[in-house]
């Protein structure tokens, strides 16, 4: 799965100030469709193409190294800034969020 959104430039790398990386985002772009499926079988689209073919972002792995989880949030928060909508897949179910959610959420630190 993380081949597919690294070959897809899917992937963000968090790093310190200094350069090291200290955690990465992975996600897919998804059709309506395959959110559909997402939603209703409560597993990932089967078929790597599907990871590509749509507008709506769903992340669907996060590590950050211990001590970092600030710093990691604070990059995703700005990395995520300019989406409408982001979903997540956590604990098989699919979540969304809205831009003036995502905020909050990601000052909460409740994505893991």
């Amino acid at each position: 799965m993380l081949v597919t959104s690294v070959e897809g430039d899917r992937v963000n790398v968090f790093k310190t100030a200094g350069g090291e990386p200290i955690g990465y985002m992975a996600w897919m772009s998804l059709t309506p469709e395959s959110v559909r499926y997402v939603k209703d079988y409560r597993a990932l689209p089967p078929y790597s193409y599907e990871w590509s073919e749509g507008r709506l972002m769903m992340i669907f792995d996060v590590v950050i190294a211990p001590g970092w989880s600030k710093v990691v949030f604070d990059q995703m928060a700005q990395r995520l800034s300019a989406q409408k909508v982001v979903s997540y897949f956590k604990r098989g179910r699919l979540k969304f969020l809205d831009r003036k959610l995502l905020g909050k959420y990601l000052a909460n630190k409740s994505i893991y």
